[in-house]
């Protein structure tokens, strides 16, 4: 138990029955001058030895707390200091300990998109809702198109790109069929044997195919609109965007799926924190889901065609996956 006595006041005071700090200064420095002076709590020299033992104490203590206020998780007289300095705000609600997570999640955002500063990130911003992050293994990766070229068009760098939009339609397949084009910009004619690329934005549309004729008249560079031909595999409307330059590549390589709690899925406010956490921490490249754990180890069932009401959550299958 600690001793509790003059020596020890808030602040000094230690969960220990060893003599405090400032008692021990006080009895090195009363040994020192008790032949000369008298030195007890009814002389000057008593009271002046017993604050001078008191201020070394405290300046002690001080010095032992300075590697615990350094670290954002001990951090107790700094606390508001340290979050000022990494922009937290904390809320009326916040504890001690939240208020001191909020800062050492904010500090691991120099560490970039590591798992470790991100765990500690969504933790600090949903506590126990956030349960797991997994990364998709390389060997369950899907590139579209299987090849770059297949779909998308990559710019020439010793070319001025060229963009348009559709005038009229594609209704038909698999024939060479013309398509009459609006310059967008002020760009070039197309000329024969180009690579063009229809509907880039509608991923499951868009399709690279090869200019073989230009009608007469615009070969030569006339004004817009130009008609071109070209074999389609896929039906095109009125007003697609066409283009040169037009890269289309896709991967779920570089994509997470983040497991919280069901009622975490169903909270607006727990999404929107979780959101924030990954968007801060994520690279461009990098996309995440939230999903909803329905046992300790499962998320699901999904159900093929099922509705639901949690906005943002998508019907994917008949049953429950291990995570």
């Amino acid at each position: 138990m600690p001793v509790l006595s003059a020596f020890t006041p808030i602040g000094l005071l230690e969960l220990s029955a060893s003599d405090s700090d400032a008692k021990n200064i006080y009895a090195t420095i009363k040994a020192q001058m008790a032949p000369a002076f008298k030195v007890d709590d009814t002389t000057y020299e008593g009271c002046e030895v017993y604050a001078i033992a008191m201020a070394i104490a405290r300046a002690r203590k001080m010095l032992e707390r300075v590697p615990r206020e350094m670290h954002p998780l001990t951090c107790f007289d700094l606390l508001t200091t340290n979050e000022k300095d990494w922009a937290c705000v904390p809320t009326a609600s916040d504890t001690l300990y939240q208020r001191q997570l909020r800062i050492a999640a904010r500090k691991l955002l120099m560490r970039g998109s590591r798992e470790e500063a991100i765990v500690t990130d969504l933790i600090a911003a949903i506590g126990s809702d956030f349960l797991k992050i997994n990364a998709l293994p390389a060997g369950d990766a899907v590139n579209f198109p299987a090849t770059a070229t297949d779909v998308g068009t990559f710019p020439n760098p010793n070319l001025a790109p060229k963009f348009y939009q559709t005038t009229t339609s594609v209704p038909v397949t698999g024939i060479t069929y013309p398509l009459v084009l609006a310059a967008v910009n002020a760009s070039d004619a197309p000329l024969v044997g180009e690579k063009i690329t229809i509907e880039p934005d509608v991923v499951g549309n868009a399709e690279a195919v090869t200019v073989t004729a230009v009608s007469p008249g615009t070969a030569a560079g006339g004004p817009s609109p130009y008609t071109v031909f070209a074999t389609f595999t896929k039906a095109h409307s009125v007003g697609a965007w066409v283009g040169t330059a037009m890269p289309l590549w896709l991967s779920n390589r570089y994509q997470l799926q983040v497991v919280i709690t069901d009622a975490a899925s169903k909270s607006a406010v727990k999404r929107s924190a979780a959101n924030a956490v990954l968007a801060r921490h994520c690279r461009t490249c990098e996309r995440w889901k939230l999903v909803a754990a329905s046992s300790a180890s499962q998320v699901g069932p999904f159900v093929f065609g099922a509705g639901h009401n949690i906005f943002g959550a998508t019907a994917l299958g008949s049953s429950a996956v291990n995570f």
